[in-house]
């Protein structure tokens, strides 16, 4: 009978952690109990060269628009606030939780957007742990995405160079054009489509890379070194300028081309 009780002390302990760790990541995810969020909005009256994201709970949204200045348009409550500051070129928008006691579970945390005069070209940095980001179609300077989980969702876009970290999460991008991509996966998942770009390097750790790339597979050297996981390419040397290295220990890495 004592081994009985516990058998249902143990399973009631470990239904409770359970439940802690649903609601800690609902939670992170944009899930709220005391929802009354506030729609806040700031305006930035400088000339910005870099947006920096540092996010780690709800959804953002760039939108480019016909206003000639760039606005951020927030939610915030008791729990969760946005703060915007600028500083030489540089517009950082972080998302934070006021208190580390503050706790907040169920309803959803209204969508945050900033909206970008049309023609602007900013160099784009991210840092997300959780969370999701809907990207407009743009075009960029430099794209430096660092993502610990959570969602990246880019519209067509043109940079000159991509960087991407993803320890967990994903990034899907529509179409990527330019002129040199750096990618590491360490888990999670990456994929873009409609890819024009002459360099390309890849290195997964774990989880996938997938590119749809535009052109024959004949317009790269392929330049592959795998240890386990796989690849739908080989090292292969030819006469372009065009280079893609793959580096794969664990996950796959798989190219498609258009023609």
């Amino acid at each position: 009978m004592k081994g009985f009780s516990k058998m249902i002390v143990a399973g009631v302990t470990i239904f409770i952690i359970g439940l802690i760790i649903m609601l800690v990541f609902m939670s992170l995810n944009g899930w709220t109990v005391n929802g009354n969020f506030e729609m806040k909005e700031y305006t930035c009256e400088s000339q910005v060269t870099t947006l920096k994201f540092d996010l780690s709970a709800g959804t953002f949204e760039t939108v480019y628009t016909d206003d000639d200045k760039i606005t951020v348009s927030y939610p915030e409550n008791h729990a969760f606030t946005t703060e915007c500051n600028y500083d030489n070129g540089t517009l950082k928008i972080t998302n934070k939780q006021k208190h580390w006691y503050n706790m907040v579970w169920f309803g959803t945390m209204p969508k945050a957007t900033i909206k970008i005069p049309k023609g602007t070209v900013v160099n784009l940095d991210l840092e997300i742990s959780a969370g999701k980001v809907m990207l407009d179609e743009a075009v960029y300077g430099n794209v430096n995405i660092e993502l610990s989980a959570g969602t990246v969702n880019m519209s067509k876009s043109s940079c000159e160079n991509f960087y991407c970290t993803i320890s967990a999460g994903s990034v899907i991008i529509d179409s990527l054009n330019c002129d040199n991509i750096d990618l590491d996966v360490s888990a999670g998942m990456f994929t873009t489509h409609n890819t024009v770009c002459p360099q390309i390097k890849a290195q997964v750790s774990a989880g996938s890379a997938y590119f749809s790339i535009l052109g024959t597979k004949s317009d790269y050297n392929f330049y592959i070194d795998k240890s386990a996981g796989s690849c739908n390419v080989e090292s292969d040397r030819g006469n372009t300028d065009k280079t893609i290295r793959g580096n794969i220990s664990a996950g796959s890495l798989d190219f498609d081309f258009s023609n």
